[in-house]
């Protein structure tokens, strides 16, 4: 699974709350507020994962409360009331959900909050598996390959088969692709998660326009394919489109 996925932090302003929120658990850059039946050994495993995931970090100060009315966890994150709730921050956060729900509480019962900063609920967002994020996977050795969106899983494995051979995935690598097809006729775009810079860096940017035909010629027998550069999340960052 993509983890490290909140690159997006900045987004975020810490607030500070007047109220009965619960007890508190402190980290190094941020909180989890909890009430019964939540037990504390519950929020410090999700500030734990928050701090692995970089959610919290020294250089961020943000407020989680985490409860369970009835059988349904809450997750509730303090976000500033401008936030543009487009398709991309929508995506972040329902990764963060289904990664919270499978490696803090192992579950699937759970949803997330977005809130003001009384954690007043401004935007709900519910569980959904990981293939209904970024579609379905084949792992490899180095790596995974998300396939969705008009390519099919023959397609997704040749693109991995090649990407092994080719070394970019590579042992004790953790690399992540997603390929998909808007439609017939249509070129492919094959989907790099890039470590933050590498959108900018024009020596990179030229090693993946080369890609482009190197992909068509090798994977999809000679149909053109555009490479987007994605963050962790798979949201675009660059696109580069097919030179033969």
């Amino acid at each position: 699974m993509i983890t490290k996925i909140l690159s997006f932090l900045y987004l975020f302003s810490f607030l500070f709350l007047g109220g009965d929120f619960g007890k508190k658990v402190t980290f190094d850059g941020g909180e989890v507020y909890y009430k019964s039946p939540i037990t504390e050994d519950q929020a410090k495993k999700l500030g734990d994962f928050l701090i692995k995931e970089e959610y919290f970090s020294s250089a961020t100060n943000s407020t989680v409360q985490i409860l369970k009315p009835a059988n349904l966890y809450q997750v509730r994150f303090v976000v500033k009331k401008d936030i543009n709730y487009n398709q991309g921050f929508i995506t972040k956060f329902t990764a963060l959900l289904y990664m919270i729900g499978k490696n803090a509480f192992a579950t699937n019962q759970i949803e997330l909050h977005l809130c003001d900063d009384q954690l007043k609920t401004l935007k709900v967002i519910s569980y959904v598996e990981e293939a209904a994020i970024f579609g379905k996977k084949l792992t490899f050795k180095g790596g995974e390959v998300y396939y969705t969106n008009g390519a099919t899983q023959a397609e997704g494995k040749k693109l991995g088969d090649f990407l092994v051979k080719d070394s970019y995935f590579s042992a004790g690598g953790n690399s992540a692709v997603q390929v998909c097809r808007p439609g017939p006729g249509k070129n492919y775009m094959v989907r790099f998660i890039v470590k933050e810079g590498i959108d900018q860096n024009e020596e990179y940017i030229k090693l993946f326009t080369q890609y482009t035909s190197h992909l068509s010629k090798n994977v999809f027998n000679n149909t053109p394919v555009d490479i987007e550069l994605c963050d962790a999340v798979f949201g675009t960052l660059k696109t580069i489109p097919y030179t033969k």
